[in-house]
């Protein structure tokens, strides 16, 4: 019910453009008939064969009558044709329009140009659907952005998270590889912190697949302040090691 409505305005434009192209064909062919073929038409090639010919009144109506008089039906048949043929191609021209405007609209709104989309008055519901469209677009375009930054926020954030216990395992590996004459009380000190931060790698590792499961789109990172005091106590603990021996 409701597009019926919305096409109203356009089936009345139609209907109304329609009626008056049928009755300017009726008019122009009654018209044609009436004074062309049967009246002036007729006086007016007896008086060019006469002037062309150089012939008699009687014998220019004659000839008139053998050429045109004698396929007047074919002729009138034939003018009808030529007529309503002209008259529906402007017709089909005035209605294609709509469709031509509508196919604009349609690039505009692929192409992604700015403003919005205008159509004629008659086509206002397609017009407000395309707008509509348009607008969705955009929204779905900008929760795609949004989506993209939120992805890579939390790459990095993961990324800062795994490169923490994986420096400070390589470092207490590499202390371990490199000091002969550490005592076994010490090395099994640094063995220990080794393995505890390859297991918190391990963990956020298997938080990242975990996350990897869900669609990062609905992950919102929260941020906070941070006490950047503690921080560095613990990079300072992560890496005492390393400070003690340079």
């Amino acid at each position: 019910m409701k597009n019926r409505k919305d096409f109203r305005q356009i089936r009345i434009k139609i209907f109304l453009r329609t009626i008056a192209a049928l009755v300017t064909a009726v008019s122009v062919i009654y018209i044609t008939y009436s004074v062309l073929l049967r009246g002036r038409f007729a006086d007016g090639m007896v008086a060019l064969f006469q002037t062309a010919l150089g012939i008699k009144y009687d014998a220019a109506l004659q000839l008139y009558e053998r050429i045109f008089r004698s396929h007047m039906d074919a002729m009138i048949l034939f003018s009808i044709l030529l007529i309503f043929a002209v008259l529906f191609y402007f017709y089909l021209r005035w209605l294609t329009r709509y469709f031509e405007t509508v196919s604009e609209g349609m690039d505009l709104l692929l192409a992604d140009a700015p403003g919005e989309i205008s159509l004629p008055p008659e086509l206002f519901s397609i017009e407000r659907k395309m707008n509509l469209a348009k607008h969705t677009m955009l929204l779905q375009k900008s929760d795609m952005l949004v989506a993209e930054q939120r992805k890579n926020d939390l790459i990095m954030y993961l990324a800062h998270d795994l490169k923490t216990p994986l420096a400070s395992t390589i470092s207490y590996l590499n202390l371990l590889r490199d000091e002969k004459q550490i005592s076994e009380e010490l090395r099994e000190k640094y063995l220990s912190i080794s393995l505890a931060k390859s297991e918190r790698l391990e963990d956020l590792i298997n938080e990242f697949l975990e996350i990897a499961r869900y669609s990062l789109s609905n992950i919102t990172l929260q941020y906070k302040e941070i006490n950047l005091t503690r921080l560095l106590e613990q990079l300072v603990y992560e890496f005492q090691p390393i400070l003690d021996r340079g």
